[in-house]
Protein backbone atom coordinates (compact mmCIF):
# COMPACT_ATOMS: atom_id res chain seq x y z
CA UNK A 1 0.00 0.00 0.00
CA UNK A 2 2.85 2.91 1.08
CA UNK A 3 4.87 1.85 -1.73
CA UNK A 4 2.26 2.73 -4.32
CA UNK A 5 1.80 5.97 -2.48
CA UNK A 6 5.27 6.59 -3.50
CA UNK A 7 5.43 5.18 -6.84
CA UNK A 8 2.40 7.50 -7.93
CA UNK A 9 4.43 10.84 -5.90
CA UNK A 10 7.12 9.90 -7.74
CA UNK A 11 5.57 9.73 -11.00
CA UNK A 12 3.42 12.97 -10.21
CA UNK A 13 7.26 14.63 -9.33
CA UNK A 14 8.36 13.76 -12.36
CA UNK A 15 5.89 14.76 -14.33
CA UNK A 16 5.92 18.23 -12.47
CA UNK A 17 9.69 18.72 -13.07
CA UNK A 18 9.41 18.02 -17.08
CA UNK A 19 6.83 20.36 -17.35
CA UNK A 20 8.21 23.24 -15.35
CA UNK A 21 11.53 22.28 -17.05
CA UNK A 22 9.49 22.61 -20.87
CA UNK A 23 8.23 26.10 -19.44
CA UNK A 24 11.32 27.50 -18.60
CA UNK A 25 13.33 26.74 -21.78
CA UNK A 26 9.98 27.82 -23.75
CA UNK A 27 10.44 31.31 -21.78
CA UNK A 28 14.10 31.78 -21.58
CA UNK A 29 14.40 30.75 -25.53
CA UNK A 30 11.27 32.82 -26.43
CA UNK A 31 13.02 36.75 -26.73
CA UNK A 32 12.41 37.07 -30.34
CA UNK A 33 13.05 40.67 -32.21
CA UNK A 34 9.67 42.49 -34.07
CA UNK A 35 9.59 42.76 -37.72
CA UNK A 36 8.41 46.00 -38.85
CA UNK A 37 7.06 46.46 -42.57
CA UNK A 38 7.21 49.62 -42.58
CA UNK A 39 10.34 52.02 -41.93
CA UNK A 40 8.56 54.60 -39.94
CA UNK A 41 7.16 52.27 -37.74
CA UNK A 42 10.51 50.68 -37.17
CA UNK A 43 11.74 54.34 -36.06
CA UNK A 44 8.98 54.66 -33.81
CA UNK A 45 8.84 51.20 -32.20
CA UNK A 46 12.16 49.46 -32.43
CA UNK A 47 15.08 48.48 -30.93
CA UNK A 48 17.94 50.24 -30.80
CA UNK A 49 19.64 47.13 -29.21
CA UNK A 50 20.64 48.42 -26.07
CA UNK A 51 18.09 46.68 -23.90
CA UNK A 52 19.25 43.61 -21.96
CA UNK A 53 16.43 41.33 -23.36
CA UNK A 54 14.60 38.48 -21.52
CA UNK A 55 16.60 35.70 -22.94
CA UNK A 56 18.94 34.63 -20.24
CA UNK A 57 21.55 32.29 -22.47
CA UNK A 58 21.82 35.33 -25.14
CA UNK A 59 21.13 38.57 -23.87
CA UNK A 60 20.71 41.33 -26.75
CA UNK A 61 22.86 44.30 -26.31
CA UNK A 62 24.48 42.89 -22.88
CA UNK A 63 23.63 43.20 -19.26
CA UNK A 64 23.90 46.57 -18.36
CA UNK A 65 21.87 49.63 -19.99
CA UNK A 66 24.10 52.17 -21.96
CA UNK A 67 25.56 55.31 -20.01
Amino acid sequence: MIWRLIKWGVLIALVLSFVAIGWALATVRADRPVEYGDITEHFKYGSIGSEPGVSLLAAVGGVLPPY
